[in-house]
């Protein structure tokens, strides 16, 4: 439930005295949220995937913004999107995997990019900056089987799916001063999956 997420989120910041970073990598969805596919009927599921993910990261970042701006802070929002949320899935590599395209993960994804360039046009001038983060995929052993990791390593220009520090490091930058000038932006760490 949607509301429930944002009266928790509500009452943990109303908690905190001072923000100044705020980091967006939540990633709520249900059960079956592998069945959302253009076969898929059930428009319930769709919907309450939308409300839970996209949904929750705009308002938590408007929750973030409000507090920043009233408290004075010069803050910084980083909101994590993907490479889907700019480019399409590309449907080829999940032939004879366990792995799915997913309709809502693109809808979801892509209204996290539009939605933080606007946060930071909005919010720039009180000192707030806000960037997104796209990452394209990282290695999960566990979840991903072989057929999908050679299919996905085989599109990438660098020839392989991306590990955890090669996400977090770039993450680090954008919510540091070394990025004090850089508002609004969407950076690709994808190994040059978008640039083909």
């Amino acid at each position: 439930d949607d509301s429930k997420q944002i009266d928790q989120f509500n009452s943990i910041v109303r908690k905190i005295k001072k923000i100044d970073i705020f980091i967006n990598a939540s990633y709520p969805k249900t059960k079956n949220w592998n069945k959302i596919n253009f076969k898929s009927k059930n428009f319930k599921l769709f919907k309450e995937n939308m409300n839970l993910h996209l949904n929750t990261f705009v308002w938590f970042s408007k929750i973030i913004a409000e507090k920043m701006k009233k408290n004075k802070v010069k803050g910084v929002i980083l909101n994590f999107s993907s490479i889907y949320g700019s480019v399409s899935q590309d449907i080829s590599i999940y032939k004879n995997t366990n792995i799915s395209y997913n309709v809502a993960y693109s809808a979801i994804k892509g209204g996290i990019s539009s939605f933080t360039r606007l946060l930071a046009a909005y919010y720039g001038k009180y000192g707030i900056r806000a960037n997104c983060i796209s990452p394209g995929g990282i290695l999960d052993k566990k979840k991903m089987n072989k057929k999908f990791i050679k299919n996905y390593s085989k599109r990438v220009p660098v020839g392989r799916m991306a590990n955890v520090k090669e996400i977090s490091a770039p993450s680090i930058f954008l919510v540091s001063e070394e990025s004090s000038y850089i508002n609004g932006h969407n950076l690709f760490v994808d190994g040059g999956w978008t640039c083909i």
